[in-house]
């Protein structure tokens, strides 16, 4: 999924993270590309999604840059990746303001940070859990860069 078309508004609204999965491919082992792309300029919120199986260089599961405004509710963001790469990211990369709550981010690879990356901006993280994601050289759950700012309330990592 790319977002990329300037809308001031643009949910995907799915009926259950439990039912309703964005995914790379349904093989990950043969995945190469990235679940959701969000370009610069967008506010997009993702509620009640599984995203899986990503494979890209930053931000496998979803990737959002800077100047946008990134809210996810409900979801699940787990088994995205790119296995031995330095300078990336798995299961979340954002360069811009992120709301993020009642999540679970899980099972995400990534050579800096495996979990969320919060590159600029603020993150207001409530209500989520982070576990089994692996970085090779920077942090495993959550990596804040020097222009951003992390909020983490009620959170288990």
């Amino acid at each position: 999924v790319s977002i990329d078309r300037n809308f001031t508004n643009f949910t995907l609204l799915g009926s259950s993270a439990a039912t309703t999965i964005i995914q790379s491919t349904s093989d990950p082992a043969t995945s190469t590309k990235r679940v959701i792309n969000i370009g610069g300029g967008e506010t997009v919120t993702i509620k009640n999604f599984t995203v899986e199986h990503g494979r890209s260089e930053s931000g496998a599961g979803i990737y959002c840059t800077s100047g946008s405004t990134l809210t996810i509710r409900n979801c699940i963001i787990d088994d995205n990746d790119y296995p031995g790469a330095q300078g990336c990211y798995g299961g979340i990369y954002s360069g811009s303001n992120t709301v993020m709550e009642n999540c679970t981010i899980s099972n995400n690879l990534g050579g800096y940070c495996s979990g969320f990356a919060i590159d600029g901006g603020t993150a207001n993280v409530t209500n989520c859990t982070f576990y089994n994601n692996a970085a090779s050289s920077w942090c495993g759950h959550i990596g804040v860069g020097y222009q951003a700012r992390l909020n983490i309330t009620n959170c288990t990592i």
